[in-house]
């Protein structure tokens, strides 16, 4: 039992050293690494952790246990937890790929637009509509650039203080946003992933009660907005299921701030990869 321990031990120790061993140039054209199932001229791949084939390659030379693979095609970047696998032999007449899914790499660019039902916390709370759309640039390892544009528009009550009575009356506003920001995206590779937004910006508040552009902000009138441009706030969390091999839906909640009036949103919405 005690050698079994020990042999499985070993096992593992050897398993970890041959995960780290895959080597690449700068270009990711020429690999190393170290396996005793392939030889020269046999077609390899290299798998990452979810068994997705995500390069294609020959072995051009060995010395001991060290391969040298030159990598003929590249669907995504080489890392050195990847494993080796051997794809077909030198007598093979074809390279062997069908029972492996090929990695899919994130795209470059992503545009896509929401639309969704909003409530401000204005009086007994305002409801209204709330419409965006957006590009998405990838930057750095699953964190993007986002440039976003909000239309909005609320309906509801504020109340109005007097010496003597409070009074309810309406009150409309409609906001032009535009916002700058980062995105997360959590599994991005996968069909179901997760996604966290930021931005600031400015939005442009056009609002009345009962009619009256001048009682917004007015003494007695707790609108909590203000006409006119303010800085501008917007956070979201939210799922994507991509559709297809470049759609994505949609599900997010989302809140946002202008001067002291709270908006939160629940939408739904497309994008589309583009690159």
């Amino acid at each position: 039992m005690r050698n079994v321990v020990i042999g499985f031990v070993a096992l593992v120790g050897f398993s970890n050293a041959y995960a780290e061993e895959i080597m690449c140039n700068k270009k990711q054209t020429r690999c190393v690494t170290e396996s005793q199932v392939v030889s020269i001229g046999d077609r390899v791949g290299f798998l990452n952790e979810d068994n997705e084939l995500v390069a294609v390659g020959e072995v051009k030379g060995m010395k001991g246990e060290r391969r040298a693979v030159l990598v003929k095609k590249r669907h995504g970047t080489i890392y050195r937890d990847h494993r080796l696998t051997l794809l077909g032999g030198v007598d093979s007449d074809a390279t062997n790929m069908s029972q492996y899914k090929i990695y899919q790499r994130p795209s470059e660019m992503t545009v896509g637009a929401t639309a969704g039902l909003a409530t401000v916390n204005i009086g007994e709370g305002a409801p209204g509509i709330e419409s965006t759309v957006y590009g998405q640039w990838r930057s750095w390892n699953g964190i993007n650039l986002v440039a976003r544009g909000v239309f909005s528009q609320v309906e509801g009550t504020v109340q109005h203080y007097t010496e003597t009575a409070v009074e309810n009356s309406n009150v409309s506003a409609t906001g032009l946003g535009l916002l700058g920001g980062i995105s997360y995206i959590m599994r991005q590779t996968k069909p179901l992933a997760f996604r966290a937004e930021l931005g600031l910006g400015l939005q442009y508040i056009s609002a009345s009660v009962d009619g009256d552009a001048g009682k917004i902000g007015a003494h007695g009138y707790n609108t909590k907005v203000k006409n006119g441009v303010g800085a501008y706030g917007r956070w979201s969390l939210g799922a994507m299921y991509r559709v297809g091999s470049n759609w994505h839906v949609h599900a997010d909640v989302a809140q946002s701030l202008i001067h002291e009036a709270f908006m939160s949103t629940l939408a739904g919405g497309l994008s589309m990869d583009l690159k």
